[in-house]
């Protein structure tokens, strides 16, 4: 439309004018406007790279990478007169209804589609659902999400995820971040806030989301224990697992705007299941662990809250993960399968299996995960079913995983060795196999990416910084 047009309809004061640019460098520009109590978005038109608006604009480009941060230009008569300060970084309060009129009038906000292209406009979204996340249009405020454990393997993932859409994202880690952290985030730690606090101290996770203006919460703080430190550290394990996960639950409870809480349970709460073929999210839970305990009744109790308190609750069962980030933290002082083989590779020594057909695990790549979760996270409307499985959906051999180790790690060696003499002892037997079919349907979630691609990935950033 003309612009000059709006400019004359006083009705139009609020309008907000939002340029979005998309993997092939394409320019949208859509209309923000309210109506109170109505708020919608309205598609304008595909801009051309001369186009007027984009020229009158041009200035926005030197803003900080954060449209949060960028000061409003409000136009009138065609002249500009800069509005200092009236879109505030929302990290640091409450926050304000984008569309105020003593806030706001004719602004422009360019935003991002893909962050991986060099972009002069300031702001990043990876798709065009996370323009709907910046601006919660249907409700008309801000997206703060709080997620717990969020500096560690997995988490990390998610908040850069959110991050990356242009979300707000609080890190509430009792674990300050560390170098490994800050390297992977880069510059999407623009929109994330971290913060230092332990989920058993319900009092501090509640002045921080109430700080932030929380609006959802992903549940990921746990220990994962191995024997050793379920027999040192038995009641702390259920403290962090389940009684974390509770008092994320209360201050959800107490937050105005809450939207969605997410849990991360996992497919630990499965156990044994001696001779099934295949397992889904309605199969028995029979984890004899304080692992698979803890998630199994973390999930349950976050379930209950949902149908007592009328809680929008999802709960997600990431299956055996790998990739990047995964280090020691204060939950996580393990490894995975793979993790524990690199060790021996790392210290010179060959890895030795005691057969090349067994071990088989559906490895699902943590980046893969984290999209699940952002999934589950994004959904416009409560989904009927309420738990699924993340998993690849397929099980590889330990043959299969050895085989592209030595492809991306050169000079890494294994061999088949007798029980007396073998590292590693594999399981001959394969168990069931953990199913994705209602993610698939649900979330619309399907893992995108293969073992080798992943392991690509993986152990690149191995090589780089050592197996922990």
């Amino acid at each position: 439309g003309n612009r000059a047009d709006d400019f004359a309809q006083p009705a139009l004061d609020t309008r907000v004018d939002v340029l979005i640019r998309d993997g092939q460098g394409k320019l949208a520009s859509v209309v923000f406007r309210e109506d109170l109590p109505q708020t919608t978005l309205e598609f304008r038109r595909i801009l051309r790279r001369d186009d007027a608006l984009l020229a009158e604009h041009a200035r926005m480009r030197d803003g900080a990478p954060n449209i949060l941060t960028n000061q409003a230009h409000v136009e009138g008569d065609r002249g500009v007169v800069r509005l200092q300060a009236t879109i505030r970084r929302l990290r640091e309060t409450t926050a304000p209804r984008l569309c105020c009129p003593r806030m706001l009038r004719h602004a422009m906000l360019p935003i991002s589609l893909n962050p991986t292209r060099p972009n002069p406009l300031p702001g990043s979204c990876e798709n065009s659902t996370g323009l709907l996340h910046t601006l919660a249009l249907k409700e008309g405020t801000f997206v703060v999400t709080l997620v717990t454990g969020g500096n560690g393997w997995v988490p990390s993932h998610i908040i850069r995820r959110l991050a990356r859409a242009g979300e707000t994202v609080v890190s509430y880690d009792v674990m300050e971040p560390d170098e490994f952290l800050r390297t992977f985030l880069g510059d999407d730690a623009a929109n994330i806030i971290s913060k230092t606090g332990d989920v058993t101290d319900r009092a501090r996770m509640h002045e921080v989301a109430h700080r932030h203006g929380v609006t959802s919460i992903v549940s990921a703080a746990a220990i994962t224990p191995r024997v050793d430190r379920e027999r040192r550290e038995p009641t702390q394990i259920i403290d962090v697992n389940l009684g974390g996960v509770v008092n994320a639950l209360e201050v959800a409870r107490t937050l105005p705007d809450f939207r969605r809480f997410v849990q991360i349970s996992s497919v630990a709460v499965f156990g044994d299941e001696p001779g099934a073929s295949s397992r889904d999210e309605d199969s028995p839970a029979n984890s004899t662990n304080l692992y698979g305990i803890t998630k199994l009744a973390g999930e349950r109790v976050a379930l209950r809250y949902g149908d007592l308190f009328d809680m929008d609750v999802i709960a997600v069962r990431p299956s055996n993960v790998y990739g990047p980030m995964e280090r020691f933290t204060p939950g996580y002082a393990g490894a995975t399968e793979l993790r524990e083989m690199l060790r021996i590779h790392f210290e010179g020594q060959p890895i030795k299996v005691t057969t090349l057909d067994g071990n088989y695990r559906d490895w699902t790549f943590v980046e893969d995960i984290a999209e699940g979760v952002e999934a589950a996270w994004a959904l416009q409307e409560a989904p009927a079913q309420r738990v699924f499985n993340l998993a690849a959906g397929e099980q590889y051999s330990v043959g299969e995983v050895l085989g592209l180790f030595q492809k991306y790690l050169p000079g890494l060696r294994y061999e088949v060795a007798p029980a007396g003499e073998a590292n590693v002892i594999v399981e001959p037997q394969p168990g069931p196999l953990t199913l994705n079919d209602r993610a698939r349907v649900g979330l619309g979630w399907v893992p995108r990416t293969s073992l080798d691609d992943g392991m690509a990935q993986y152990l690149g950033w191995i090589a780089a910084n050592g197996p922990q």
